[in-house]
């Protein structure tokens, strides 16, 4: 992980949860900043997102809740969705419906992606942008 663009590289050690019968993840790293041992989680569980980053076990470093961290952590279980197929195959709180051009739209919560045919079978075939709002 990086601070910035130009940063360093900081080594992490992260472990990430998904939730298969309801769409959830929980997402936690620790390292090491500046020789201070920081702890990271990150997560979308109830359909709420959250994001809590601590120094020493205590000092909030950072920390993100409320309507767009619920929207944030909700594309990034979408975005995430391939490393779990068995909450594509069983997940209760995915929604699917039929997009014009051989594609699909899925929505978790507030977040909605797109899902084209070429993608699934591995060719990357661009596809025009359009705004979905769940």
């Amino acid at each position: 992980m990086r601070l910035s663009p130009t940063a360093a590289w900081m080594p992490l050690t992260a472990t990430e949860t998904f939730g298969v019968s309801t769409a959830a993840f929980v997402w936690v790293a620790s390292g090491s900043l500046h020789r201070i041992p920081v702890t990271a989680v990150d997560a979308y569980v109830g359909g709420r997102g959250s994001l809590d980053v601590r120094g020493w076990g205590w000092l909030r470093l950072a920390a993100a809740a409320g309507a767009d961290a619920d929207v944030g952590e909700a594309q990034r279980l979408l975005a995430e969705l391939p490393w779990s197929p068995a909450t594509v195959l069983h997940c209760r709180d995915l929604r699917w419906a039929p997009v014009p051009g051989d594609a699909a739209a899925v929505v978790a919560g507030v977040a909605v992606a797109v899902v084209s045919a070429a993608a699934v079978e591995g060719r990357h075939t661009p596809v025009a942008q359009k705004e979905y709002h769940a």
